[in-house]
């Protein structure tokens, strides 16, 4: 396989005449107007925004890969539905925005379809999760589950690894994310400085379930909520912006323009805040293994390492002190020097029953999105302390082994180790022929720590918003692929080749202009 690092302009674009361009124009402008009309502002600028997509992604194909890449990470189009009125068929069509480059590649370049072993391995998470919702209490319900996982999880990964064909749309990809995430935790920072808890600003900005304890300096106790980014979840939205750090990390690292090394050194600085201030216990565990594996990856130099520890803590003390004051008494709790808080309390509860859901029906398990209807009568098995209606298992294991059984999680166990292996052997590849400073290695390694992230947080959480997660998981697949073509093809004396290096890096960086 050949990583194509070329750009290319569309025939569409390169042989319209003058009056297609106009023709463009004019579209733009009546769909303003008839946005406006049928539906006032906000329907009119959906319709101006989609409008000029479609025109880019006629100039450039990628276009719609980053458009899609953003809308899904920023939860941008479930707000407008949700907030501002917009057609539900808003939020269904984001990813059939990458339909575009997938038939500009597949039909006007004719490249091949890409199945990748990590589709194959969806394919098969498919047949259980159907098996397992015929024989469910409520097969409808559970049906949905298996619509979702179609619609957000094997389409979103099939159309992403048919329109991310080289290594610099996979890079801007990476950009675009970092971005989001930054802009993202840039506004929860907002809520924090200003105090404006209670102003969703137009929906990025929600509120979490309960507070956060922290002390002033005069001694006072006071509380504040804990901030939930676009999906109004604080342990979810600190669980996506963590998989983002590693992406920003490796950019920082790659780049060697001074001003886009600050840009992502800045950007992650955002994300991280933005998981601070989610004030999410596990996200905070999670952060701390993922800032390992980028110190073992050589990402991160120790003594940067212990540069940002400090000044994490300074920023923490004065920004969010009630995450400290959270995050200490989990540690408390560990020690065995305080009891365990209601939610810790309730987080065990929930995940037993969701071993005893298993052991009852080890081999499909209850059924895609079941749990939550056994949960009360297996707590109650138990005599744990039952919160009163529907619960699901606070682990992504328990909770896929206590719905799909073993045949499910052993499915879903060979989707991630099919992503993340061939990124570890890229990244190890690449660095065993020496290519100094690989930008293969820095993709490999940047999407590996990320997986490493959400399996981490995953020890906590149940895989809701699965969006977030697929995404990820294809883009993840995208540069294995490119990784491994990219060492396939570089020689082994490439340390001491110049043109062999610039022809590694020249798969993933972006061309001069």
């Amino acid at each position: 396989m050949i990583v194509d690092d070329s750009v290319r302009i569309s025939p569409a674009a390169r042989l319209a005449p003058a009056f297609l361009r106009v023709l463009s124009v004019v579209a733009f402008a009546a769909s303003v107007v008839a946005g406006y009309a049928m539906g006032g502002i906000v329907v009119a600028v959906l319709l101006a925004a989609g409008s000029g997509l479609v025109i880019a992604t006629i100039v450039r194909p990628e276009t719609a890969v980053l458009a899609a890449a953003v809308l899904i990470y920023s939860n941008a189009a479930a707000l407008a539905v949700t907030f501002h009125g917009a057609p539900a068929l808003v939020a269904a069509a984001v990813p059939l925005l990458l339909v575009a480059p997938c038939l500009y590649y597949l039909g006007l370049q004719r490249r091949p379809l890409i199945i990748s072993p990590v589709l194959a391995l969806m394919l098969v998470l498919l047949a259980i999760q159907v098996v397992s919702a015929l024989f469910a209490k409520d097969a409808g319900d559970a049906t949905g589950y298996v619509i979702t996982f179609v619609l957000e999880g094997l389409i979103v990964v099939v159309l992403v690894t048919n329109a991310v064909r080289d290594g610099r749309t996979l890079y801007l990809a990476m950009w675009a994310l970092l971005l989001t995430g930054a802009f993202l935790g840039a506004i929860s920072a907002i809520q924090q400085a200003t105090g404006s808890y209670y102003t969703s600003y137009f929906g990025f900005a929600r509120l979490g379930d309960g507070v956060v304890p922290a002390v002033s300096p005069d001694g006072v106790t006071t509380l504040r909520p804990r901030l939930a980014g676009p999906v109004g979840e604080s342990n979810y939205y600190a669980q996506y912006l963590l998989m983002l750090v590693p992406l920003g990390v490796a950019l920082a690292t790659f780049e060697k323009r001074r001003g886009l090394q600050v840009a992502a050194i800045g950007a992650t600085a955002f994300v991280a805040l933005g998981i601070a201030l989610a004030a999410s216990r596990g996200a905070a565990l999670g952060f701390v293994i993922v800032v390992v594996f980028m110190t073992i990856l050589r990402y991160i130099r120790p003594a940067h390492l212990i540069a940002g520890g400090v000044a994490a803590v300074i920023g923490l003390s004065a920004l969010a002190p009630g995450y400290l004051t959270r995050l200490a008494s989990l540690e408390e709790v560990a020690s065995g020097t305080d009891d365990p808080d209601a939610a810790v309390i309730g987080r065990i509860g929930e995940n037993r029953s969701a071993m005893l859901a298993f052991a009852d029906h080890p081999i499909i398990g209850v059924g895609p999105g079941q749990f939550r209807h056994y949960y009360q009568s297996y707590a109650r098995k138990l005599g744990a302390d039952v919160h009163e209606g529907a619960r699901v298992a606070h682990s992504l294991y328990l909770s896929t082994a206590a719905e799909l059984g073993v045949l499910g999680f052993l499915a879903f166990a060979g989707v991630v180790m099919s992503t993340m292996f061939p990124l570890l052997a890229a990244r190890l590849r690449a660095r065993r022929i020496r290519v100094r400073d690989p930008a293969v290695g820095h993709l490999a390694g940047a999407f590996f720590v990320s997986m490493i992230g959400f399996l981490a947080t995953g020890v906590f959480l149940d895989l809701a918003f699965a969006r977030y997660f697929w995404l990820m998981v294809a883009l993840a697949a995208v540069a294995a692929r490119l990784s491994t073509a990219a060492n396939r093809t570089a020689p082994a004396d490439s340390e001491t080749d110049p043109a062999s290096q610039r022809g590694v890096l020249a798969a993933v960086r972006p061309r001069p202009g």
